[in-house]
């Protein structure tokens, strides 16, 4: 038997995520298993992998803490049964368990402490098989639920609350998902989607806590798969149209950094294409390159030029309004498209939602030291790991100072601050990343945002720690005074981080505990779309 597991990108390790593994041919056990043990409160996660008769491997991680996992010391297995002692702390966790179809249950025992104990399964599963979940629910009296994939999981966003998350797939069209977006015990959210009846719309019973509603499907517009040439690659798409009458105002949505599907990584891409559909803008999200279903070498690299092709495409759609068609993009989306609109004509707009106007070096630099500091590492840390980053960027952008470079790398690399998130630095010349960052450090958006004339919306959250949000916004009031340009519009979203999410600091460790959307910027985007004409 042979277990998949799946290995995400550097900015989901900086968000949290832990690795979920799915079998493909299987022993009951092999899979992710997530566990809580409430008289301790201890969150954990088991990935076993059967290699035979009472053979199997397994590590485990404690997300809530860290993302590291560890191979498994003490695990044996008999068909369906496991018995297993994990080390936390100072103390053992042992645990017998056997799997069912849904779940894992047994017993525990820790610190003289034992009882029963559910461990749940952290399947994913195919785009084609979640799309029927997907879509827009309600249940007639305000209440109002989206439901989107992305890489193999379920995603939730109420819009009458904010609250978002992650859901993992159960046995008849059952999900379930915890207190926030990354930690998935104890569970929170159950949604039981009914079967698909002739003559009836979809529903699910959403569960959060003690709290039960009924939704029933809602079609607030059509949308249809798409593909279209790019530089190097066929890139796959959805194309997304109100209801009403056509021609429609249209934007491109251009997700973040690394390989992104279509609906973002937390499918917020598609929670901003559904707030624009109901305003009556049509949307085109996009698999970036050698993501999903586009083809071509994965990287963002050249990242501008899709995008390009993107917005072209969408304008040569018979129902949009060629005159009323922009850009949002958030992060390195809203860094890179005032250069698409030097690329391409007709760029009629910008949204920008927490893209840096500075250089990405030293975005890099300012991001480390801010989200270190949200963190809570002392002062002398982020000095030290500040002047570790200006040798690495000095490096990758004039190929001098290697051996200071390497001398400081030797002094620093087993500090806590080292690995990923907050610098994760390459350990030879040859690393592929130093050409990343040598071609990505030339990028400066202030030097397109002075070339841009159209209407424009930049917006950074109050606890934005990816770049120096104070600094980009008198970039960018200086970019547009050389532009000529007095029609922007600069807001600072408050509680927010730079995804738009409610925070409290806005720092990595913080984003295992988050739960809700800001939806003061989701309403945001409709009254600037109206004060500029974009919607009627």
């Amino acid at each position: 038997m042979r277990l998949i597991c799946s290995v995400l990108f550097a900015i989901l390790f900086a968000y949290g995520q832990s690795t979920v593994c799915v079998a493909d041919a299987s022993s009951p056990i092999d899979g992710g298993w997530v566990g809580y043990v409430s008289s301790n409160d201890l969150y954990f996660v088991l990935n076993l992998q059967s290699k035979g008769p009472n053979d199997c491997t397994g590590t485990v991680g404690f997300p809530r803490e860290s993302e590291d996992v560890t191979p498994i010391a003490h695990l044996a297995c008999n068909g369906a049964s496991v018995q297993t002692s994990i080390v936390h702390g100072s103390a053992a966790l042992d645990l017998d368990l056997r799997a069912g179809t849904d779940s894992m249950t047994g017993t525990w025992s820790n610190a003289g402490k034992s009882g029963a104990i559910t461990l749940l399964p952290l399947r994913k599963m195919s785009r084609a098989s979640l799309l029927p979940f997907a879509g827009d629910f309600e249940d007639g009296a305000g209440h109002e639920v989206v439901f989107s994939e992305s890489l193999g999981l379920l995603y939730y966003f109420d819009r009458t609350t904010g609250r978002t998350g992650r859901l993992f797939p159960l046995e008849n069209n059952a999900f379930f998902g915890g207190p926030t977006m990354l930690i998935y015990l104890p569970d929170f959210v159950h949604a039981a989607f009914s079967s698909p009846q002739r003559g009836s719309a979809p529903s699910v019973v959403l569960t959060y806590g003690a709290s039960t509603s009924h939704l029933v499907r809602r079609r607030i517009g059509t949308q249809r798969d798409v593909q279209f040439a790019a530089p190097g690659a066929t890139i796959a798409g959805t194309l997304r149209t109100p209801a009403g009458r056509a021609p429609f105002p249209a934007v491109l949505i251009i997700s973040g950094s690394n390989g992104q599907p279509r609906s973002g990584f937390y499918s917020e891409n598609d929670f901003i294409a559904d707030q624009f559909v109901r305003l009556g803008v049509a949307t085109l999200t996009f698999d970036k390159r050698g993501v999903g279903e586009s083809t071509g070498a994965s990287g963002d690299n050249g990242a501008e030029q899709v995008a390009a092709a993107a917005f072209r495409f969408l304008r040569e759609q018979p129902e949009i309004d060629t005159a009323r068609t922009g850009i949002w993009g958030i992060s390195q989306g809203g860094i890179i498209a005032p250069k698409v609109a030097t690329l391409t004509p007709g760029v009629a707009f910008i949204i920008n939602c927490s893209g840096a106007v500075m250089d990405a070096n030293t975005q890099e630099i300012e991001r480390t030291a801010l989200q270190m500091r949200a963190d809570g590492f002392p002062e002398s840390e982020i000095s030290d790991a500040v002047a570790f980053q200006k040798l690495k960027f000095h490096y990758a952008q004039t190929g001098e100072g290697w051996d200071d470079y390497a001398t400081a790398y030797k002094r620093y690399k087993d500090t806590p601050w080292f690995p990923d998130p907050y610098v994760g630095p390459p350990a030879s010349q040859t690393d592929t990343a130093w050409k990343f960052w040598r071609e990505s450090g030339d990028i400066r958006a202030a030097d397109y945002w002075r070339l841009f004339q159209g209407p424009v919306l930049a917006t950074w959250g109050e606890h934005e720690t990816l770049s120096d949000a104070n600094e980009d916004v008198t970039l960018f009031v200086q970019a547009m005074r050389e532009a000529h340009n007095d029609r922007f519009s600069i807001v600072r979203i408050p509680n927010a981080e730079h995804s738009m999410r409610i925070a409290k600091t806005g720092g990595v460790k913080e984003t295992r505990s988050l739960t809700s959307y800001s939806l003061q910027y989701f309403a945001l985007l409709g009254q600037w779309l109206s004060l500029n004409g974009i919607i009627h």
